[in-house]
């Protein structure tokens, strides 16, 4: 059979067929998610990847299958996709993160739904799509053996729609148990890793010098980090990737992770309140010593990118201005902020529904910008206002250059022109071409 692989984007990203995306290749790192799907389908079928963000969906397409792949913000149009493939007699095929969590809704506009994850049932799929007694759910009974990955069909990829097609995958899950993560809910609070052995095997035969770790928290198992980093040593690879702060508490771990290459690392500080930080189970995170640890790491030449959440019960209004001012004092490389967003499938989400404060049931406005819930001490608008505001005061063309040029030195040579520089850039891009123009909220 052909089989046609759909990465969905939201509604603001969507190309005209025919026309290339202008959006800054930062942000199209290559889905491990339908090249996990591809890696799992049988040799004897034929398989294209779409991501939209890259290209237009051509509905005319001659596939026999279409299998897309979905978080919550991506369901509308993965819907729309979906019942335009149907008219045209195609079998559609649903999986990820959305689908898994509100499987009756998206058996709507679909054939079948895959829920959790594709290896153990994907192939089974289209065995009885060919012999004509295709079920609609199909659940993963058990975690997939990571030893029995298959290799990633990375040539499936428009190369030159993104900064890198390098992403590897060594883990599966995270330990943590975060409110609003549905990470933890899906892979159900546990973190299972891929032999030492496969991943630098996998890494051996990558060509090009950067690499994208797709992990949630690739330090999460302190020895097996070590071990990973002193392997991958002599490959001399410059990589990213996201862990948990309190790799600075290892110095060995940090001293491993420099050597073995690591330019940059997203981590998830959420918040400088200690009260909104165990408000969602992620008391962990010790807010008196982030500037501590943020310097070890920085001083070791690695690049921090923190997640900022804003939207907390304890949030008030002055938090926003509170935030921007430590975030600038410790010269953080790059920010991602959100709003708290109580995505289905989370422990959030059900504490949301319950007290009746979700406002907004518009799924494509479950991207982490739009506030869609009724904060404890703030307004709506407010949060928004203050959301917007500190995305804009950080990647101020004034505040970006002061951010680079104070780390020129040579230990953060290639993080600040490969990772700081143009992290910021894209963010500012991005700000600017969506009409970011928030006001610092002032208190009621």
């Amino acid at each position: 059979m052909k089989i046609l692989l759909i990465t969905p984007c939201i509604k603001k990203y969507l190309l005209k067929p025919g026309k290339k995306s202008k959006e800054v290749k930062l942000f199209r790192f290559s889905m491990l998610s339908v090249l996990t799907v591809a890696a799992c389908t049988p040799k004897e079928h034929e398989v294209k990847i779409v991501d939209e963000h890259i290209e237009a969906v051509d509905f005319e397409d001659d596939a026999d299958v279409v299998g897309i792949s979905f978080m919550t913000a991506h369901a509308p149009r993965a819907y729309q996709l979906g019942e335009e493939f149907r008219k045209r007699g195609k079998t559609v095929v649903f999986g990820g993160f959305h689908s898994t969590f509100m499987t009756a809704e998206a058996l709507q506009h679909c054939d079948a739904v895959v829920t959790g994850e594709a290896e153990n049932t994907w192939p089974r799929v289209l065995r009885d799509i060919e012999n004509n007694r295709l079920q609609r759910v199909y659940q993963s009974g058990q975690s997939v053996d990571l030893c029995t990955l298959q290799a990633i069909p990375r040539h499936l990829l428009k190369k030159s729609g993104y900064i890198t097609i390098n992403a590897v995958q060594v883990s599966r899950g995270c330990k943590n148990a975060c409110e609003f993560c549905s990470v933890s809910s899906f892979y159900r609070k546990k973190q299972r890793f891929r032999p030492i052995d496969r991943v630098v095997e996998e890494l051996k035969n990558i060509s090009g010098k950067f690499v994208l770790f797709v992990d949630d928290n690739i330090t999460g198992d302190a020895e097996y980090a070590k071990k990973l980093f002193r392997a991958m040593i002599p490959l001399g690879k410059k990589w990213i990737s996201q862990a948990s702060l309190r790799i600075a508490d290892d110095e060995e771990l940090v001293k491993l992770a420099a050597r073995s290459g690591c330019c940059g690392l997203f981590v998830g500080l959420e918040s400088i309140d200690s009260r909104s930080l165990e408000e969602v189970e992620k008391g962990f995170n010790r807010t008196e010593r982030y500037g501590e640890s943020i310097k070890k790491l920085q001083d070791a030449g690695i690049g921090i990118e923190t997640g900022i959440i804003f939207g907390f019960d304890h949030d008030e209004v002055p938090v926003f201005e509170r935030t921007l001012d430590f975030l600038l004092k410790n010269n953080i490389d790059a920010i991602q902020v959100s709003a708290l967003t109580p995505l289905p499938g989370t422990a959030l989400y059900e504490k949301m529904v319950r007290e009746k404060r979700i406002i907004d049931y518009r799924w494509e406005h479950y991207d982490y910008r739009h506030v869609v819930f009724r904060p404890r001490n703030m307004t709506p608008e407010q949060l928004q206002n203050g959301v917007d505001w500190i995305i804009g005061e950080f990647y101020s063309a004034g505040n970006i250059a002061r951010r680079v040029f104070t780390n020129f030195s040579k230990p953060n040579l290639f993080r600040n022109l490969f990772v700081t520089l143009p992290i910021n850039i894209g963010y500012h891009r991005d700000a600017r071409r969506w009409g970011i123009r928030g006001e610092l909220p002032t208190a009621v």
